[in-house]
This record gives structure tokens, sequence and C-alpha cells, in this order.
């Protein structure tokens, strides 16, 4: 079940990583460095995090099926596939964070009856993070009140 549940977050949190950096590249407007800048960490972090949630998998003896098509198959968050403007990248990224928000509660749920302590210690990081930057995000938004 934990592969299951972190090879499906995984995936999501490439796709996600993967819109953060195609935004980082193309953000624009008077806020572009700040938002270069903030876009360019959350691309690591999640960059490190793919590596965390793949290197979890192992340690509990999976393969990891690491591929663009195995990616997008799993995953529910969608590609960019438009050219959103700036406020509307930071919409969509706030989206998904709280989508991941969602999904990472619903899997630590779910683990709890498995007493995989050490996969559900590495959720529980994702979900601060994801907190946090969904936090950072909703507050670089116009209409956010």
């Amino acid at each position: 079940q934990a592969r299951v549940l972190l090879f499906k977050i995984l995936s999501d949190c490439y796709i996600l990583m993967v819109k953060t950096q195609n935004y980082h590249w193309n953000v624009r407007g008077p806020h572009f460095h700040s938002y270069h800048q903030m876009l360019g960490m959350q691309y690591d972090d999640l960059a490190e995090a793919i590596d965390m949630l793949a290197e979890r998998i192992r340690t509990l003896g999976f393969h990891v099926s690491a591929n663009y098509k195995n990616f997008v198959t799993q995953a529910t968050l969608e590609e960019e596939v438009g050219e959103p403007d700036t406020e509307e990248m930071l919409k969509k990224l706030t989206d998904d964070h709280e989508y991941l928000i969602r999904e990472i509660r619903e899997a630590i749920g779910k683990l709890k009856e498995t007493e995989d302590e050490g996969t559900t210690d590495l959720l529980v990081e994702r979900l601060r993070t994801h907190e946090k930057t969904a936090w950072f995000l909703r507050n670089h938004l116009s209409n956010y009140a």
C-alpha cells in the first residue's frame, strides 16, 4: 500500500516540478525577479522531494518505474500546455499544492494502519512544505485577502 501511495505522490510532485520549472522560466512582469527566485527555490525543493520519495520506495524494497509516461499516467495534476500570465501561474501552483496537501493527508491516514512510521514521517515533512508553499503563493495573489 505504501508503494502505491508514494508513487502517486511522487508522480504528482514530478508534474508539479515540471510546471514550476516552466513558470520559473516564463514568469514575467514587474515582480519578475522575486517570482523567478521564489519559483526556482520551489523547483529545487520539489526535485529534492522527488528524490526522497523515490528513495523511500526503494528502501521499502520496490522498484521505481521512473519514466515520464508512468508519471503522467499516475498523476492527478495536469501539465501546463498554455501560456498563462503570472497571476494565473501563481493560482495554478497554489491549487496544485493545495491538492497535494489533501492527497498527503489522505495517505497519512491510510498509513496509520500499517505502522510505517518512516513513510509517515517523510509524508508529514512533505505536508508541512506544501502547506508553507501554498501559503506563500496565496499571499502573492492579488485577490487573496
